[in-house]
């Protein structure tokens, strides 16, 4: 599982950078970072439709402006750039023309705005920057999860019920039973599947931080624990 043969995905940071001169980089940039910017603008009040415009908007000014020309590999971390660029067009939306909503009349970006309506869920006291926060981190464990499934194969489904903190785990037996192990091997591949995850975590922050993207990591997680 993993080990140095292991496929490195394309960090976020080289995202960014690739995307400041090619669509497709930029399209995938979109499509990681997103929706922790929607649910953000959803939880400082904004409506549904309005939230939608802004986020639409604010794509096509990273775009227009070429905001991402100021973004340089390694100077803090990328989450609070984008926030914070977030907040600079906020704060002078009255000087956006009404023709640059969705995109200044050319056509919007493709945004499943229902599916992250549906996902929205803002805690009881939650900051704008908590959800933002915590948004950002499923968006990374869900990246990690989705490589550990590549990974794993058959074997993922029995080996997240014992990561998901959501659910009733099963006994050790009775995912030996269902994968035809010993307890001992079960025991085994989890530790390994745990430390995996970790890895692909880190590996999916690595080059959006200054410094030890494991204390990023640390970050992400505790925003995922938190409670309301």
């Amino acid at each position: 599982m993993g080990g140095s043969k292991a496929a490195f995905p394309e960090t976020l940071w080289s995202s960014v950078l690739r995307a400041k001169d090619n669509d497709a980089s930029f399209g995938r940039l979109i499509e990681r970072t997103w929706k922790p910017l929607y649910f953000y603008l959803r939880r400082k009040g904004r409506d549904v439709e309005g939230s939608k415009d802004v986020t639409q908007a604010f794509f096509a000014h990273l775009i227009e402006r070429r905001i991402l020309d100021k973004v340089e590999e390694g100077r803090g971390r990328f989450r609070s750039f984008l926030i914070a660029a977030l907040e600079h067009f906020l704060a002078n939306e009255y000087r956006i023309a009404s023709a640059e909503k969705r995109g200044g009349g050319k056509a919007p970006l493709s945004l499943d705005f229902n599916v992250a309506e549906a996902q929205f869920d803002a805690k009881l006291g939650e900051t704008p920057e908590d959800l933002y926060t915590r948004a950002w981190a499923l968006e990374v464990l869900q990246g990690a999860m989705s490589s550990l499934r590549s990974e794993l194969g058959d074997r993922f489904e029995a080996v997240r019920a014992h990561l998901s903190a959501d659910t009733a785990r099963p006994s050790y037996r009775e995912t030996a039973r269902a994968l035809g192990v010993s307890e001992t091997e079960v025991n085994n591949l989890l530790h390994r599947a745990r430390t995996r995850l970790g890895q692909l975590m880190i590996d999916g922050v690595r080059d959006t931080v200054e410094g030890d993207p494991s204390g990023e990591v640390a970050d992400l997680m505790k925003a995922l624990s938190r409670k309301s």
